[in-house]
């Protein structure tokens, strides 16, 4: 096929390279285009962001839900009936961060969820104040997560002289009159992880398990 470029613009690339490209033998050729392949896939692989490090957690009863965890931040303990998962930082990662996750049931109700959601926060926050006389409620209100919803709060207490920030999140699947949900409880000691309250869940590795939580089958 003849060449379309003008002559007053010189020889083009293809008729440069070719002679020398063929002259290299087939060793060489190989070696530069495994090269350039790798290049390639180490390219979209930082673009994607690399292999996920995410781990998921699927359970099944007595209400189905799925989160994903980073396995380097946080490790799964053995639940503590009435929970259904329990997740916190490894010793040797001084974060002092968990999540727990149980089954929550509401009453028979009529009208929407929203309605319900704030008396059963309330209730449930004044259990944790009884138990807990340096409990105190920080910011609360309803969420949406994963077209889900729910109602959470932010709260702050302390262990051990230190101070520790939780979020607490209420979530129902997305159906009318849906009444079998979760409790998630969120915590982590005051720190660069968690400086505030609001903090906790929206910063890794927490961000991870708050962000994919989803609930029914």
């Amino acid at each position: 096929m003849p060449s379309t470029v003008r002559p007053e613009f010189g020889p083009t690339l293809p008729a440069i390279v070719g002679p020398k490209w063929h002259a290299m033998g087939r060793a060489p050729r190989a070696a530069i285009i495994v090269a350039g392949l790798f290049v390639v896939a180490v390219a979209a692989f930082l673009l994607t962001g690399g292999a996920s490090p995410l781990r998921t957690v699927e359970v099944a009863a007595p209400v189905p839900f799925h989160l994903e965890y980073n396995p380097s931040s946080l490790q799964q303990l053995v639940a503590v009936r009435p929970q259904s998962l329990r997740l916190a930082s490894p010793n040797r990662v001084q974060l002092g961060q968990t999540v727990t996750v149980q089954p929550l049931h509401l009453a028979p109700y009529s009208g929407s969820i929203g309605g319900v959601l704030p008396l059963t926060a309330a209730r449930l926050t004044q259990q944790m104040s009884r138990a807990d006389r340096s409990f105190a409620v920080r910011t609360e209100g309803s969420v949406v997560l994963n077209d889900q919803p729910g109602y959470e709060i932010t709260f702050q207490t302390a262990v051990r002289g230190m101070v520790v920030f939780g979020r607490r999140v209420l979530l129902f699947p997305a159906q009318p009159g849906a009444r079998a949900g979760i409790d998630v409880l969120m915590t982590a000691f005051q720190g660069p992880a968690a400086p505030i309250p609001n903090s906790v869940g929206e910063r890794a590795p927490l961000r991870d398990v708050y962000q994919s939580l989803s609930v029914g089958g």
